[in-house]
């Protein structure tokens, strides 16, 4: 399943939501009251924030994604900077953090 997200230049991009690991799950500080989930894209190394807003009265809600920076992830996340390079070297064996 292929995802839209804004890359850290601007530009639009697309992953595969199929390849990707789960990092983090918790709130967005870019969007407060958003949920997030934080993936990384193997092949590239790359953060994503996958965010999904709140539910309207029929149930729907937004959802965007967004490149983000590894402090970015570490500040919102709690996830420890020096398990980041540990996550990139080896994406299959990480726990998702968060609750």
């Amino acid at each position: 399943m292929s995802c839209h997200f804004r890359a850290a230049d601007g530009t639009d991009q697309i992953i595969d939501l199929n390849q990707v690991t789960d990092v983090a799950r918790g709130e967005s500080y870019i969007r407060v009251g958003w949920k997030g989930l934080i993936v990384l894209d193997p092949a590239m190394g790359r953060l994503i924030e996958l965010r999904d807003g709140p539910a309207d009265v029929r149930g729907n809600c937004a959802n965007e994604a967004e490149e983000v920076s590894d402090e970015y992830v570490c500040i919102t996340y709690g996830v420890v900077p020096a398990d980041l390079p540990r996550l990139r070297a080896n994406p299959t064996s990480w726990k998702l953090v968060g609750p």
